[in-house]
């Protein structure tokens, strides 16, 4: 039985690629009904919008990774800067005006539709059953009864 590299992937790898494919498609999309200024917006909102997830997930990798070793919890920093680097990135785009900012912040909601998507997948591949189709390795095992 030979699985799809898309089934293969970790589900963030999935939501980050999925993420700029809905900001992308949603962009030609909105850019040919609005004008490029929205389509433009869409696809800049879309890209903050995946640069906040990659930012996340490396900041909440980290975090785990010192807490797991013994150390200190770190990352919190990265945290703060993502959020900090994101109002700013906003606040430029709303005082320049170059594109249309609510489709800049319309672009930001591509990370919540991609999670959507793969909640979706993952619902569907549960239906599927166990030999149906390709199963992941870091599957979490069911609790043993004590």
């Amino acid at each position: 039985m030979s699985t799809s590299r898309w089934a293969r992937l970790a589900p963030e790898e999935r939501v980050e690629r999925l993420t700029l494919l809905c900001a992308l498609l949603a962009a030609a999309g909105v850019g040919a009904w609005r004008g490029p200024a929205w389509g433009f917006g869409l696809a800049l909102g879309g890209l903050l919008s995946w640069l906040n997830f990659r930012w996340l997930k490396s900041g909440i990798y980290a975090m785990t990774a010192s807490i797991a070793g013994g150390g200190k919890r770190r990352g919190g920093s990265r945290y703060w800067l993502r959020l900090v680097l994101l109002a700013a990135a906003l606040y430029a785009i709303f005082v320049v005006h170059l594109v249309a900012f609510f489709a800049v912040l319309f672009g930001l909601l591509a990370a919540a539709a991609a999670v959507m998507i793969e909640a979706f997948y993952e619902v569907a591949q549960a239906f599927r059953g166990p030999g149906d189709g390709p199963q992941r390795s870091e599957s979490v095992s069911p609790p043993e009864a004590v």
